[in-house]
Parts: C-alpha cells; sequence; structure tokens
C-alpha cells in the first residue's frame, strides 16, 4: 500500500494526522479507503492482543503497538517516529515533530492522563498540567458502537483555557489509579469541530490465533 502522504507537499506533513482523518469521508482524496479499513482491521486485532494477554494490564501497549503500525503504514514509516520508552511521558510518537498520544480506553471508562495512586504526585500533575499533543482516542465497545477520535492541540489547549480547574478529574481514594480528563473536559472535546470520530462497530470475530505459531515462524529455517 503506497502511504497516504506519497505526493503530498511538504509543508503538509505537519497536519498529516488531521489530514488523513479528514480524508477518510471523502475516499476521492485518498488512493485507498482507509476508513473502510480501520473499521475492518482495528476490531480483529485489538480482539488477537486481549485473547493473548488476558486480564494482563499490558494488553494497553500491545494495542498502541497496533494502532502505530496502522499510522506507519497510513503516513509512511518515515513520517512517523516512535517515541522512546520513558523519555516523552504520554508522547507515543512523533508525525513529522507533531507529538501524538494514543489512549485505548473501554466505552464507559475514564481517559486516564496520569497513572498513579500517589495523592501528592497527582496534585502536582493536576498543578502542572498543560495539553502538549495531538490525542487519538480509540473508544472499544465490545458488542456496540465505539469510535476513533482524533482530536488536535489547539482544541485541547482551548478547552482547557476554557474549563481550567474542571479540564481535569481526580478523585482521591484507597482504589485511585490516577489522573482523568474530566467527563466535562472530553464531552467538549468530542463536540469541538476540529475534532474527528469514526465510528466503529467492535464485534467479535472467530479469530483463533495461537500466539507460539508466531515464534514458531521466527525460529523456522
Amino acid at each position: 500500500m503506497d502511504s497516504f502522504l506519497e505526493g503530498r507537499p511538504r509543508k503538509r506533513w505537519g497536519r498529516a494526522i488531521s489530514d488523513l482523518w479528514i480524508s477518510l469521508d471523502n475516499p476521492i482524496s485518498t488512493p485507498h479507503s482507509f476508513k473502510s479499513l480501520i473499521q475492518e482491521k482495528l476490531p480483529p486485532a485489538f480482539q488477537t492482543v486481549e485473547d493473548e494477554l488476558k486480564g494482563n494490564p499490558a494488553v494497553g501497549l500491545l494495542r498502541e503497538q497496533v494502532v502505530l503500525g496502522m499510522l506507519i503504514a497510513f503516513l509512511g514509516g518515515s513520517n512517523v517516529r516512535i517515541s522512546e520508552s520513558g523519555v516523552e511521558a504520554d508522547i507515543d510518537c512523533h508525525v513529522d515533530n507533531q507529538p501524538l498520544s494514543i489512549k485505548t480506553v473501554s466505552f464507559s471508562g475514564g481517559l486516564r492522563l496520569k497513572w498513579t495512586s500517589n495523592a501528592v504526585k497527582a496534585r502536582e500533575f493536576m498543578q502542572a498540567y498543560q495539553p502538549l499533543s495531538d490525542l487519538l482516542v480509540i473508544r472499544i465497545a465490545w458488542g456496540n458502537s465505539g469510535s476513533v477520535r482524533y482530536i488536535p492541540l489547539s482544541s485541547q489547549q482551548s478547552t482547557f483555557h476554557r474549563l481550567r480547574e474542571r479540564y481535569l478529574d481526580y478523585r482521591a481514594g484507597t482504589n485511585t489509579r490516577g489522573v482523568n480528563l474530566s467527563a466535562e473536559a472530553e464531552a467538549s472535546l468530542n463536540r469541538h469541530p476540529d475534532s474527528i470520530a469514526l465510528p466503529v462497530s467492535w464485534q467479535r470475530s472467530e479469530v483463533n490465533v495461537n500466539p507460539v505459531d508466531k515464534w514458531v515462524e521466527y525460529w523456522r529455517l
């Protein structure tokens, strides 16, 4: 598959993700139906990694790798730089130097911005917080309809400055896992005219993948 950016003016590469998402509803502007590919291939890919790591928190990392692979396939490997682990907190990659954070969450789950069970660290994070990257939010709703939503940094910044202390949600308690984007903030971001959503039907398929098989192929002479 040719990348989405092939033949496009270099000056537009910095907005590659927004260009891609805008084009999803306009198949004339793209050589391939990225929209149908995402809707068709994302649920089985997530189902595969979830089946491999049932109940393991690391499944979120594997989901992010699925999305990174999708972006590289669509935008081209030279235009997507994967961030080094631990170097840039919450930045998963750069698309032509534009930072992007990928969030994969259940349909009814909160959008976690900071993982911590320490109340002091949570408060420090909230006091210093500023939106720093574009967001790609995948809402997973097995047996129902979810979405893949692109939220540009500019939308987050304007919403953050409008809501201020209502932008983040932290509830101290014994089971607290961190700081979330507040429900009010997420609803505002979802309604923002620059946010772009693609509906995805999250239906499980008859996928029976043996995780050992890939290593059999790896070691096969």
